[in-house]
């Protein structure tokens, strides 16, 4: 079967950086939004201390025990806000820039009663010598959050926001994720399975589960594999593929197929995504690989391997016509070690469609390497 591809549209969220708020809307990048606000700090503080407007980005990694693939991610779109702000990314720049993220629960905003689930940047500017110059730090609100943190969260879409953050919460300390049939899942109707291609023979490769209820898979050294995503419900899912952190679109090379495109999975049915999506027709195979040579070190371009080896799916409701919009989809309309590198080329016709989405339902997340 063909799966579609699609841009992003649109859903709310808030970012916070020095006592300023941004709207967005929900199934926007918000990462790539706030990164854009620290840029915009960045050049102003190169530019009050005379500094020139050059800066190394080193590693952006999350706390160990939240074994995320997301440091990828935010660093390559801090990276590509400095040079839209007008700060070089150099590895001769004299200033230095590395930082951590972390899972925080509090209140997104003054007025509300309840916690929300965020995502706390925080960032350090240091000069040659390594003293540090200035933190920067930002608070991130969003559903794009679990995708960063590779959480397995099932989202109830009835009820208010605070029941929904309620549940989030509770998830993240006692996931409701298992296995069945050699699926990840989350309680809900979506599900990620991850098959591995031997050539040409096909191997359902069975997860497990830690002691924290985290799902492994075990790949290998140079292995290819499929990530199938499975839509049991009774209506179309747009879904967001991360691989290491990475939307699987970053390398895309034909217009109108960005890095925060989406697959689209017709109800009761899956669909295999085999590679890297270059263009509707052509892809580069999953591969297991060291880090050194896989997509996240090349598009992050960093030093370290910490936070690699995750593939995480997250679900949305799609439709084309209102008549289409499912009857329970809430609010208005809504608009060093293993990693993965890309193999052989891989002919796959997709189909370039537009959708509405509705509001995130599921991230469901499998980690390949300890």
């Amino acid at each position: 079967m063909k799966a579609n591809i699609l841009l992003t549209i649109a859903f709310f969220v808030g970012v916070f950086l020095s006592g300023q708020w941004l709207h967005a809307n929900e199934t926007a990048p918000v990462i790539a939004q706030g990164m854009q606000r620290v840029a915009v700090a960045v050049h102003g503080f190169l530019h009050e201390e005379g500094l020139t407007k050059e800066i190394v980005v080193g590693q952006i990694s999350g706390l160990p025990n939240l074994k995320s693939s997301g440091g990828s991610e935010v660093r390559r779109t801090l990276i590509h806000a400095l040079n839209e702000n007008g700060v070089s990314v150099s590895d001769d720049a004299k200033t230095q820039m590395m930082g951590k993220y972390r899972l925080i629960e509090a209140r997104e905003k003054p007025t509300d009663d309840f916690d929300s689930l965020g995502l706390e940047v925080t960032l350090q500017i240091l000069n040659e010598n390594g003293d540090t110059l200035a933190e920067p730090e930002i608070k991130v609100w969003g559903k794009q959050i679990l995708q960063i943190a590779g959480l397995n969260v099932d989202i109830p879409t009835k009820g208010s926001e605070k029941i929904r953050q309620k549940e989030i919460i509770r998830q993240r300390h006692k996931p409701n994720t298992r296995v069945v049939k050699h699926q990840v899942r989350t309680g809900g109707p979506f599900g990620i399975e991850v098959i591995v291609n031997n050539g040409g023979q096909l191997d359902s490769r069975a997860p497990r589960l830690d002691s924290k209820h985290r799902p492994f898979v075990d790949l290998h050294l140079k292995e290819e594999y499929i990530v199938r995503i499975h839509n049991d419900a009774d209506f179309e899912s747009a879904v967001t593929l991360l691989i290491d952190g990475v939307n699987v679109f970053v390398n895309s090379k034909q217009a109108g197929l960005g890095p925060d495109s989406k697959f689209i999975i017709p109800a009761h049915s899956h669909a295999d995504i085999p590679g890297w999506i270059i263009n509707s027709h052509d892809s580069k195979a999953f591969e297991i690989s060291g880090y050194e040579g896989s997509v996240a070190q090349a598009i992050g371009k960093s030093q370290s391997s910490a936070d690699v080896g995750t593939i995480t799916a997250s679900f949305q409701a799609s439709w084309s016509g209102d008549d289409q919009r499912p009857s329970d989809e809430p609010g208005g309309r809504a608009k060093g070690g293993k990693a993965t590198k890309q193999g052989r080329d891989i002919k796959k016709d997709y189909a370039v469609v537009v959708r509405d989405f509705g509001v995130v339902r599921s991230t469901v997340s499998v980690r390949y390497d300890r």
